[in-house]
């Protein structure tokens, strides 16, 4: 493996972490509101994040 396939790899793997990131960020925000607003602060099981990083394109330089 080259030293520019290693770093397109790493980046790869950042991007996704980066995503998964927000998604908890946003998670933990929507939770706070909700339990500031005084709502049920349990979201239902079936909702998912609307990205999933395995679902996003490969991005390559």
């Amino acid at each position: 493996m080259t030293v520019t396939e290693n770093l397109s790899q790493r980046q790869d793997r950042m991007e996704e972490t980066l995503v998964n990131l927000q998604q908890v960020t946003n998670q933990i925000n929507d939770t706070l509101r909700r339990l500031a607003e005084g709502q049920m602060v349990t979201p239902p099981q079936h909702e998912h994040p609307k990205e999933c990083p395995a679902q996003l394109p490969k991005k390559r330089i």
